[in-house]
């Protein structure tokens, strides 16, 4: 999956993958899904140097324990959450950065805006060092690449055009403790777009998951039972030109900031 090249680097990083799959239940066909790895500590292979939280479905909490549900810690619960204390109250100094650098730009590439604030990602605190290091981990990112809620799924192409909020709107902040912040940003932009974030490289993508479905029957067998859901505007040409259009804006963006 395209995140999980872009996070490479480091295994504990990986974000959640899926596999396509068709359910049949007590000889009834359900239909098509997507079958995901939970992330937990077994799949990142998390030794007791590392807590993992995930954040809350929250914009507002009022302290670390309604921001932040323990999934996986070698402390006591009061010792756990006093790792995220300071970061929660806006301390950035544990951010590992370059981390941070891929997911913000991950989030752009595809404006996932269902994933900032404290929803829809998970926070890794690695305590080997002699100063923790937090990295993020995304999920749950199907409200991404032009897909919109508004009661049900929508597909809405102008937001290729918009910007997003940084998570938790650490931009700014980091600006302030890293004056090349912007520099090291851009750099890994463009070294993106000649690997993962290359027109070809995602159309590629597109075209090799389309196929899993299509080539087998399996949309075919999906629509015939359920009908389709969506508006109808959430098609591969559709999602191919987002990106394209997402891609100029970025460039520009980035190049000129």
């Amino acid at each position: 999956m395209l995140e999980n090249e872009v996070f490479q680097s480091n295994s504990k990083l990986r974000m959640s993958a899926g596999e396509y799959c068709e359910v049949i239940h007590n000889g009834q066909y359900q239909g098509l899904y997507l079958l995901q790895r939970r992330i937990d500590a077994k799949y990142l292979g998390l030794s007791a140097d590392y807590t993992l939280f995930k954040g809350r479905s929250t914009w507002t909490p009022a302290n670390v324990e309604e921001a932040y549900e323990i999934i996986a810690a070698p402390l006591a619960k009061d010792s756990s959450y006093q790792l995220m204390e300071d970061y929660f109250q806006g301390d950035l100094s544990i951010v590992d950065v370059d981390n941070w650098i891929d997911v913000y730009l991950m989030l752009q590439l595809g404006n996932m805006v269902d994933n900032v604030g404290y929803k829809n990602m998970y926070y890794l605190v690695d305590s080997s060092h002699e100063r923790e290091r937090l990295y993020f981990i995304p999920w749950d990112t199907d409200m991404s690449f032009g897909l919109w809620w508004d009661g049900k799924f929508t597909y809405k192409s102008e937001n290729a055009d918009n910007g997003i909020d940084a998570i938790r709107k650490e931009y700014a902040l980091l600006s302030l403790c890293y004056p090349d912040l912007n520099a090291k940003i851009n750099a890994r932009w463009l070294d993106l777009r000649k690997s993962v974030f290359r027109r070809d490289v995602l159309s590629s993508l597109i075209d090799n998951l389309d196929a899993q479905i299509t080539s087998s029957g399996a949309l075919t067998r999906e629509h015939a039972l359920w009908g389709i859901r969506y508006d109808g505007c959430d098609t591969i040409e559709n999602m191919k030109d987002y990106i394209e259009r997402r891609l100029i804006y970025l460039d520009n963006l980035l190049n000129n900031r």
